[in-house]
């Protein structure tokens, strides 16, 4: 094995051994919970709120029910999946809308307007989960901030059977291709204008026809991104409160972020702003 390879196989095994501990922790935490009088079979699986937890406790109770295929290492790669890739897409994903919507003050302004339908002169309350469904613009702003810039700009595959992708290119079972939602997310015969942020694309009204596969920031299909729902969820919420709260510009109004990255793409040089409270 060469040095890459060691280095590599002790990191693996370093973060498995911290996965293993977590899972084996809360697992004994649930047990000795169900020992307690007065507590429901599943009460200790819905007591804590926090998104880390969600996949583990998920894994736990299908074990508990009796699911012999969901072993504890099964239980650790769903963990793994919460935290190593929930986080990093998120902030890059709140980073760029953040940029966006700064560079685009007209959308910034209809952002403004809906958060003062929702949550009036109050700026202090949390979001509630009655909340979410009423931010239908926030929502179509991180579509369209996933659109120009996806977290995961490359996404790897293998072909399981042969298939022709056009007349002159028949693609052969078992290849290795990259999928990159960077480059058919700006296909105009989908999104007119592809360069432009336009959020209100994604209302449902301007969404009827488009290619169910023309939008895969979460990829698409039985490999879909598990956390989708806890990702949308985490930037409205932040999102809502920093633009209920502040008027965002950026720091250097010429500025025009070049993307980077090899797993997840954020800005090269950062991003510098100014809040202006409302």
């Amino acid at each position: 094995m060469s040095s890459v390879g060691r280095k590599e196989e002790k990191a693996r095994k370093y973060l498995h051994n911290f996965m293993d501990k977590i899972v084996q922790e809360r697992k004994l935490e649930i047990l000795s919970r169900k020992s307690e009088p007065n507590v429901a079979k599943d009460d200790v699986l819905q007591k804590q709120g926090l998104d880390t937890l969600v996949a583990l406790d998920y894994g736990l109770h299908l074990q508990m029910q009796g699911a012999s295929e969901i072993t504890d290492i099964y239980i650790r790669d769903l963990l793994n999946s919460a935290i190593l890739a929930g986080h990093e897409t998120t902030a890059a994903g709140l980073t760029f809308a953040i940029y966006l919507l700064a560079k685009n003050p007209k959308e910034q302004e209809k952002l403004h307007a809906e958060l003062d339908q929702v949550f009036g002169n109050d700026r202090e309350r949390n979001v509630e989960t009655s909340d979410l469904p009423k931010l239908k613009f926030l929502e179509c702003c991180i579509k369209e901030t996933e659109r120009l810039y996806p977290p995961i700009p490359l996404m790897p595959r293998t072909s399981e059977n042969e298939f022709e992708l056009d007349k002159d290119c028949v693609v052969p079972k078992g290849v290795d291709f990259m999928v990159s939602p960077w480059v058919t997310h700006r296909l105009p015969e989908f999104f007119p204008e592809p360069d432009e942020f336009r959020p209100s694309r994604f209302f449902p009204e301007n969404s009827t026809g488009r290619h169910p596969y023309a939008y895969i920031a979460f990829s698409a299909g039985p490999r879909i991104c598990m956390g989708i729902k806890i990702a949308i969820t985490k930037e409205k919420i932040i999102l809502a409160d920093i633009f209920r709260n502040f008027t965002v510009e950026l720091d250097d109004p010429t500025l025009d972020v070049v993307p980077i990255g090899d797993i997840v793409m954020f800005p090269k040089d950062g991003l510098k702003i100014k809040l202006i409270p409302r």
